[in-house]
């Protein structure tokens, strides 16, 4: 489906500058990519307007409060 220089470029590791963290709960530190950077790696990658992606599903989820608030967050698998 992709050619072999495109295979490459989505094998590459990721920057760990592109690669933010914050605490999670029982594991230590949560790490993840901002969605500002996974739209600028696909744009270097494939082009501008030469991609896309489905949501397949959204999930809300709330940790009960550790301090003064709840926290919630969204799942999203695409």
């Amino acid at each position: 489906m992709f050619d072999k220089e495109t295979l490459d470029e989505l094998a590459k590791p990721l920057a760990v500058e592109d690669i933010a963290g914050r605490e999670g709960g029982k594991s230590g530190i949560l790490k993840y990519i901002k969605g500002h950077e996974a739209v600028r790696a696909a744009n270097r990658i494939f082009g501008p307007g030469s991609w896309g992606y489905d949501l397949l599903s959204l999930e809300m989820k709330t940790i009960p409060a550790q301090g003064d608030r709840p926290t919630t967050f969204y799942i999203a698998t695409v």
